[in-house]
């Protein structure tokens, strides 16, 4: 099975290439960032005319019959080839604009906790706020695991933070840490003042320096002294218990949607598609 997620910043018509990206992958599940309603990108076209458009193509190009998921007309849409059946949306759980919950039940074969994320942008808020606003997610997923029962869980998209931030590795934040072996063996988390923190596996840590392309899924160069250019904004993260379904490999970046390259000069994400660069997951089933 296949999740994939991408901010696809309202810019462009992306449905044929949408197509061609969720054939190629083999996507289960679609989960599109910045595609609000009413919203126009530059051609005029709203944002719901691309997944409309999408899901057409989809009906006569591909295999797979793909259906908008109901998420409470949140930020992340969902589409998806699996019943709509297997979702069940707990939106009600926990009150947030910046990240919603499912669990997906497939009988026989897999339940865990899919968490679409997009969360504030630094431009207003500060690292600090970001960090803070990490401790109550982690108290929602905490919320969600305890309703459904399942630790099964996924994290997926634009956190605009980096995997090394704080909120993404303090243990009250998302505890995303980069050990599979030694997270998978600690089960109940970290231990501070009494208190168990569990843990997230986060496999973007694999991607972080220039020994693959790219070099991060988001470019961005600020105008001061330091600036970190390259950034892991778009991430999945797993709790340890997916450790049997996932392999060194299970996560992507992708750079090339039917054999063109959606990089430009210096290996940079094309804006003419999206200034981020969409990621996969693949969990064995």
């Amino acid at each position: 099975m296949t999740i994939a997620f991408w901010n696809i910043n309202n810019n462009t018509d992306l449905g044929d290439v949408l197509v061609d990206f969720v054939k190629e992958n083999d996507v289960d599940i679609l989960l599109l960032a910045e595609s609000e309603k009413s919203k126009k990108n530059k051609r005029g076209t709203t944002v719901d005319d691309i997944l409309l458009d999408f899901i057409s193509k989809s009906k006569i190009i591909l295999t797979s019959t793909y259906n908008i998921i109901p998420n409470d007309d949140f930020r992340v849409k969902v589409i998806s080839r699996l019943s709509s059946t297997a979702f069940q949306l707990k939106n009600n759980l926990f009150k947030s604009s910046r990240w919603s919950a499912f669990f997906i039940d497939i009988p026989g074969i897999i339940k865990f906790n899919l968490f679409p994320v997009h969360f504030y942008s630094k431009v207003n808020w500060s690292d600090t706020s970001l960090a803070l606003e990490c401790v109550n997610f982690a108290r929602d997923i905490s919320i969600v695991e305890q309703e459904t029962k399942c630790f099964n869980s996924i994290l997926i998209g634009d956190f605009n933070m980096n995997p090394f931030e704080h909120g993404m590795v303090a243990s009250n934040g998302i505890h995303g840490l980069q050990d599979l072996e030694y997270l998978t063996i600690e089960k109940d988390g970290r231990e501070i003042d009494g208190t168990f923190y569990k843990y997230f596996y986060n496999p973007m840590w694999n991607f972080l320096g220039d020994e693959t392309v790219p070099f991060g899924t988001m470019y961005f160069r600020t105008s001061g002294h330091v600036s970190q250019e390259w950034n892991i904004f778009d991430q999945v993260l797993l709790r340890p218990e997916l450790k049997d379904h996932i392999t060194k490999k299970s996560t992507k970046i992708i750079t090339i949607i039917a054999g063109k390259p959606i990089l430009k000069k210096y290996n940079r994400p094309d804006e003419k598609y999206s200034d981020h660069l969409p990621i996969t997951i693949t969990l064995t089933i």
